[in-house]
C-alpha cells in the first residue's frame, strides 16, 4: 500500500481481526465441548444437582456461545481479509456490519436502564413465576419442581422476591427469607426447611423485587460495567476507523472481483 499510515492500519486491523478470529474460535470449541458433555455438566453444578432442566439451560447457552463465536469468526475473516487483501467489498461490508452491531448495543443498553424492557419483560416472567410451588408439600415433604426451585436458587442468591415483589408468587416462599441459605435448600431436608419460614412483614424477609435487585446488582458494578462498555466502543471504533482509512488510502484498492 502506498503511504506508511496506511501500512499501519492494515496491520493493526489484521491484528484485531486475528483477535475476533481467536475469541470466537474459543467460543465454538467451549461451546461444542459443553453441548457434547452437557449432561456430565450437570451433574458436577453441586447447587443444581437436583435440578434436571439444568441440563437445557446449559446446552441452550452452548448453543448461543457457538452463535456467538462463528459471527466472531465471520468478523474477523471479512476484517481480515479485507485488510490484508485490500478488497474494499469487504470492508465496506465490514463497517456497515459493526456500525449496526453498536447500534443494537446502544438500543439495549439504553432499554436496560429504562422501563421498557422491564415492561417488555413483565408479562412473561411474571407468568412463569405465578406457576411457583412450595418448597414443601401439605404433607410437608420436599418438592423438586425444577422451575420452582431454581427460582428459590435466584431468590437466595440476589436476595429478593418476585419480579416486583412477593404478590406475583402464589404463595410466599420460604426462600425469601434471609434466614435460608443454599445449603438448606441443595439438602432437601423438610425437618430442617419446615422450621425456618417468616412473613412478609418481618425484618428477614426480602421485600425487594428480583428485577430491581438486578439492577441494583449492575449500579454497584457501575464503574466495571462502564469500563467493559467503553472498551467494546473503543475496540469497534478502532475496527472502523481504520477500514475506512485503508480503504480511501489508495484508489487502486481492489473489488471483491
Amino acid at each position: 500500500m502506498g503511504s506508511t499510515g496506511a501500512c499501519c492500519a492494515k496491520l493493526i486491523l489484521g491484528i484485531l481481526n486475528t483477535l475476533f478470529l481467536l475469541v470466537g474460535l474459543a467460543l465454538i470449541a467451549v461451546g461444542s465441548l459443553v453441548v457434547v458433555g452437557a449432561d456430565f455438566l450437570a451433574s458436577v453444578l453441586k447447587a443444581f444437582a437436583d435440578i434436571p432442566v439444568i441440563a437445557n439451560v446449559i446446552t441452550s447457552a452452548a448453543w448461543i456461545l457457538i452463535g456467538l463465536g462463528i459471527f466472531l469468526v465471520l468478523m474477523g475473516v471479512l476484517g481480515g481479509c479485507g485488510a490484508c487483501c485490500s478488497i474494499k467489498t469487504f470492508l465496506i461490508a465490514y463497517v456497515v456490519v459493526i456500525v449496526v452491531l453498536m447500534l443494537v448495543e446502544i438500543t439495549f443498553v439504553a432499554l436496560l436502564f429504562s422501563d421498557t424492557l422491564k415492561n417488555l419483560l413483565s408479562d412473561p416472567v411474571t407468568k412463569e413465576i405465578n406457576k411457583y410451588k412450595d418448597i414443601l408439600d401439605s404433607s410437608h415433604n420436599f418438592v423438586t419442581d425444577p422451575q420452582s426451585r431454581a427460582m428459590d436458587l435466584l431468590f437466595i442468591n440476589l436476595k429478593c422476591c418476585g419480579w416486583n415483589d412477593y404478590h406475583d408468587l402464589p404463595s410466599v416462599p420460604r426462600t425469601c427469607c434471609s434466614t435460608f441459605s443454599k445449603a438448606i435448600l441443595d439438602s432437601g431436608d423438610s425437618t430442617v426447611i419446615n422450621r425456618l419460614t417468616c412473613t412478609a412483614t418481618d425484618s428477614s424477609f426480602y421485600n425487594k423485587g428480583c428485577y430491581k435487585a438486578v439492577m441494583d446488582l449492575i449500579d454497584d458494578n457501575k464503574p466495571m460495567a462502564v469500563g467493559i462498555l467503553v472498551g467494546i466502543f473503543l475496540f469497534q471504533i478502532l475496527c472502523i476507523v481504520f477500514a475506512i482509512w485503508i480503504v480511501k488510502a489508495n484508489s487502486k484498492v481492489n473489488p471483491i472481483d
